[in-house]
């Protein structure tokens, strides 16, 4: 008898029998309690007549010929583990669930079924924005794949992502994604049947409404996240997974190679010229995508009644706006600064229910404003002044040797932040806008909160002051 380790903890011995039949025998992992099952799975077709059987600590496998290879897979109560025969290794630890995928050819020819690799994705979700149906796809570490032949893997897992999904990818076929959940939905014991696509290209231009190409727009490919689900309707409210990004040619045309043909919502954007979207809900020409230009927030910023060259603008949501926003991008655009003149032309967001935010060099700001109410034209802002900064004295009665830090205002985003130190034990800050201000302490590179913890200033009127002591642990 030939005993071998196939992986940490779980050896395998293989007796030799008559007329090229072997027996394979190997330990069950404790999680199983010595309660299951123990059933092959061939690799390849016509692999004989293999019984399985798992009997307290050990399972077993009988009339293995010569040559053929398979897993075996274990199946307890809420439990399953696999070991590959003649494959490369499997991590035998136990699992909530697994199941064999087979690939097929399906729209592909049996040729084209090389150098196939897959991995397990799921959506990227936000503990803030709970209301998000745009999402970017990230590894599901919950989710464990393994190739044990050209075309066959071992997919187990635990806790999965309900929108986890496999992704199948290879140089002759499409990028094929499968729900992870219906590998879960069916026995252990039973392969799971995966059709490759014949690969496809999906392609078109960009342009603005006077037919100028969008030179470098950013162009993104979006899928259904339930890839077997089609919705009633394609709006906003549909989930989606962004598949594929790509930028226009200098003559605004863009590719994606590899899609298989399912419903795609393509999206363009560009810093000038707008952005646009379409559904691709079948194959047909080449997109074409037009842009539409963006609502501009015009205006000049000045200070003390002087142009400002060079002050830099961006947008910034409302908080609770951007929260609730279905697409976090809808809430986004670039930044523009000043002309020498102070003037500004800024391009604002799909949805833009927000503020303007001015930042100068020196750390000066202002905030201005803009209505999310959808609008024909620009909206101009005028001239925004720059406020002169607004002080505060903190007395730090027990912190010598540390500095104090303000952050602020709270509420918007955008926040400021202001570090101050002293040889003494008061502090002269110096903030670019009024409003709740939260205080901190870093003492000796760590950070303290103090007492009181935050601090209203008035935008005009005296100096504010006040006196703080340290949080007695850092934090």
């Amino acid at each position: 008898m030939l005993t071998f380790l196939i992986a940490p903890l779980l050896a395998v011995s293989l007796a030799l029998g008559s007329g090229g039949q072997s027996r394979v025998v190997g330990r069950v992992p404790l999680a199983f309690n010595g309660i299951g099952r123990a059933v092959w799975v061939p690799a390849d077709t016509g692999a004989g007549d293999v019984t399985c059987a798992l009997v307290a600590a050990e399972w077993s496998c009988e009339n293995i010929s010569d040559g053929v290879r398979g897993v075996v897979i274990l199946v307890g109560d809420g439990v399953v583990s696999a070991v590959a025969v003649g494959l490369p290794p499997i991590d035998p630890a136990p699992a909530a669930w697994g199941r064999v995928v087979r690939v097929t050819a399906g729209g592909a020819s049996p040729d084209d079924l090389h150098d196939l690799t897959m991995a397990a994705f799921r959506p990227e979700r936000s503990r803030v924005r709970l209301q998000t149906r745009r999402f970017a796809a990230v590894q599901d570490d919950d989710v464990h794949v393994w190739k044990v032949t050209d075309a066959t893997f071992w997919v187990a897992g635990g806790e999965a992502d309900p929108n986890a999904f496999l992704e199948l990818k290879g140089p002759d076929v499409g990028d094929r994604r499968l729900a992870v959940q219906r590998l879960r939905e069916g026995p252990p014991d039973e392969s799971f049947y995966l059709a490759a696509a014949m690969p496809a290209s999906l392609g078109g231009r960009v342009h603005d409404a006077r037919g100028l190409a969008a030179d470098a727009a950013e162009i993104e490919l979006w899928e259904l996240l339930q890839p077997d689900q089609r919705p009633p309707r394609f709006d906003d409210s549909v989930p989606l997974i962004r598949r594929a990004t790509a930028s226009a040619s200098i003559d605004g045309a863009f590719r994606f190679d590899r899609v298989t043909g399912e419903v795609a919502l393509i999206t363009a954007s560009h810093p000038t010229l707008g952005a646009g979207r379409v559904w691709i809900t079948e194959p047909g020409p080449p997109v074409d995508l037009e842009l539409v230009p963006p609502t501009r927030a015009t205006g000049r910023v000045v200070k003390r009644s002087l142009p400002v060259a060079g002050a830099l603008l961006r947008f910034v949501p409302d908080a609770d706006a951007f929260v609730a926003s279905a697409d976090p991008m809808d809430y986004v655009s670039r930044e523009v600064r000043t002309a020498d003149d102070g003037t500004f032309s800024l391009p604002l967001p799909a949805k833009h229910a927000g503020t303007v935010l001015v930042l100068l060099d020196d750390g000066a700001r202002a905030r201005v404003s803009v209505s999310g109410a959808p609008t024909k034209g620009d909206i101009v802002l005028g001239d925004i002044a720059i406020p002169d900064s607004v002080h505060l004295t903190v007395r730090l009665l027990d912190g010598s040797g540390c500095a104090v830090v303000a952050l602020g205002p709270l509420g918007p985003l955008g926040l400021a932040r202001v570090r101050a130190e002293s040889a003494t034990t008061v502090y002269e800050l110096d903030l670019p806008e009024a409003g709740v201000w939260s205080l901190n302490a870093e003492c000796a590179d760590k950070a303290y909160g103090l007492d009181p913890p935050i601090v209203v200033v008035p935008p005009e009127g005296t100096p504010t002051s006040v006196d703080a002591r340290l949080r007695k642990s850092p934090g």
